[in-house]
């Protein structure tokens, strides 16, 4: 059975339904076409998230959700370009999804769980109250973006002087509800997601000694060159084994016995997400997946039916695997400026 390296410490609730067999389970929403930070390797400036289309309002979400489910989609993920919890329609959509018995994975910079101005200008609760909210819903997992611990580091990758203390106050908030605990199949509801480059490379294995010590779901991706991305900010080799090494340690102290290159995913084999999802821009436009930078990339708009896009997709897919010279992920092929 294909599993990404990572499995071990990328299992959380909602990603467990991913199988190797292609077939589509997952639906990746972009619902939100701002976002409060402007973290210096984020992929949203690519030329595929541009608005080509009226945005989609509530409504037709239901409409997508309901196609969905008929379709054998399990699980909603709300991730993308943009930060999902500041569109007004998030909470209802996880009640929404709930209802449809699908099970939702949110992956956010913490926005309105860690900052009252925003949640009270969006949903009129507190950051505490929208948190409680959220993991009212049994079904539902948060992801929140950490890159490092350090204040100055994080606020510099972020581009925003308020990041520590948005996600320091995320993290607590989450922590006082049921998304700190296991799900009901058992895996974490619960995790932090880091990206590796050279501004962090040095105290990242301080955030997946922090997932370990609180028996949390870690995502640890090396950088990629697309969208707002440059060569200066990935790590050189040297800085590469250095954070391999802190990581090793901390495996080694937890008494885990894995190699430090399964937590972080180097993009290196064939990806295990690729053949369950289509991913949807918040004005409908469809991708195979955020990788793809360019707007011929799409694969076409919601409104042509979910048969059709998961149809066409497959059709990329199959002509992907007969290429024996193809050894990477497919649409990682497909970055502006390759892989680092």
């Amino acid at each position: 059975m294909r599993k990404p390296k990572q499995h071990r410490f990328m299992s959380i609730q909602g990603l467990h339904i991913l199988q190797p067999e292609p077939a589509l389970r997952v639906l990746v929403l972009d619902i939100s076409g701002i976002c409060n930070f402007k973290c210096q390797y984020c992929y949203g400036e690519a030329e595929s998230f541009k608005i080509l289309c009226q945005p989609l309002q509530y409504g037709d979400y239901e409409q997508l959700l309901d196609e969905a489910v008929k379709a054998g989609v399990q699980t909603i993920w709300f991730l993308g370009a943009h930060e999902n919890t500041l569109s007004p329609h998030y909470l209802r959509l996880l009640g929404a999804a709930e209802t449809r018995g699908l099970f939702t994975v949110t992956f956010s910079n913490g926005a309105a769980f860690g900052d009252d101005v925003i949640a009270k200008q969006i949903f009129g609760l507190t950051a505490k109250k929208f948190t409680e909210s959220v993991a009212v819903h049994s079904g539902a997992s948060v992801v929140i973006k950490r890159d490092s611990q350090n204040p100055a580091i994080q606020s510099a990758l972020a581009s925003n002087d308020h990041a520590t203390v948005q996600i320091e106050t995320a993290i607590h908030n989450i922590q006082h509800t049921a998304l700190w605990s296991p799900g009901v199949n058992g895996l974490p509801r619960f995790g932090l997601n880091s990206v590796l480059t050279t501004a962090n490379y040095a105290d990242i294995a301080d955030v997946f000694r922090f997932c370990l010590k609180n028996k949390l779901a870690y995502f640890c991706d090396t950088l990629l060159i697309s969208g707002a991305a440059t060569d200066s900010l990935a790590p050189t080799k040297a800085q590469t084994q250095e954070a391999l090494a802190k990581i090793d340690l901390a495996v080694n102290d937890y008494g885990f016995s894995i190699s430090p290159e399964q937590i972080v995913n180097f993009y290196d084999e064939e990806c295990v997400l690729f053949d369950n999802y289509l991913f949807i821009n918040h004005d409908g436009g469809v991708l195979p997946c955020a990788g793809f930078p360019d707007t011929h990339d799409r694969l076409g708009h919601i409104s042509d039916g979910l048969s059709v896009l998961w149809a066409r997709k497959m059709q990329m897919v199959t002509a992907y695997h007969q290429c024996a010279g193809c050894t990477k992920c497919p649409c990682r092929t497909h970055l502006e400026d390759g892989l680092i």
